[in-house]
């Protein structure tokens, strides 16, 4: 089953064109660099924002005050993932004041985006149309605002999109966490995490996927595996 996942994740992710048909962004000039502290820095964080996904780190800094962050709230491994967790001075994140800055982040990525939209990405869709098509803030929120649960109030804040940049999926992921304070969990942390998204639809990758598992060579490095 691992090896199918990494044939799948190969070939949603693999090529020298997106699903868009334009080609994939082309290294400028000093992008060259490569970040060789540690990964779970904010140092880290900022360079891969920066390189990887086009975001200026200052952009998406809240507005809130903001308190002393801990040991894992910031991870940027070059290529594959860049994390910030921004942990509130005082007290309560509240449902608002997360929301405001989910807005925040999400004007920057369209901001930046190809086309100047969020989209749906092909995390939520199936086709190039329907994954490329503007996925509108105040649905998002309202899709999202949590309820009762047998008379207990509930909210998850968690929230996704996707925006193409030089023709490349990009997903963001944002959460509202929680943290120990006295013995109770308090959501006083509001995590923003982008990465390279899917580029065409799990159909497709799946299709590919088999496609790379019916190879002889594929099966014998599978044996191999196994065998081990």
């Amino acid at each position: 089953m691992m090896v199918a996942a990494s044939a799948m994740m190969v070939a949603a992710c693999g090529g020298k064109k997106s699903s868009a048909g334009t080609a994939e962004k082309k290294t400028a000039p000093g992008e060259e660099a490569v970040f060789d502290g540690p990964k779970d820095s904010q140092e880290a964080a900022e360079f891969c924002f920066r390189k990887n996904y086009g975001v200026d780190f200052s952009s998406i800094t809240p507005d809130f005050a903001l308190g002393e962050a801990d040991k894992y709230d910031f991870y940027g491994d070059d290529g594959h993932v860049a994390t910030a967790t921004f942990t509130v001075k005082e007290g309560e994140l509240s449902k608002d004041e997360y929301i405001k800055y989910v807005r925040k982040v999400y004007d920057v990525t369209k901001g930046i985006a190809d086309n100047g939209i969020n989209v749906y990405g092909f995390e939520e869709k199936n086709t190039l149309e329907e994954a490329s098509r503007e996925k509108d803030f105040d649905k998002m929120i309202e899709d999202g605002k949590g309820g009762k649960l047998f008379g207990v109030d509930f909210y998850m804040g968690m929230y996704g999109w996707s925006y193409i940049k030089d023709g490349v999926f990009y997903h963001v992921s944002m959460e509202r966490k929680d943290k120990k304070v006295d013995g109770n969990d308090v959501p006083c942390k509001a995590r923003v995490q982008i990465y390279r998204g899917l580029q065409k639809s799990l159909d497709e990758s799946m299709a590919e996927a088999e496609k790379i598992l019916s190879d002889p060579k594929v099966q014998e490095q599978v044996k191999a595996e196994i065998s081990k």
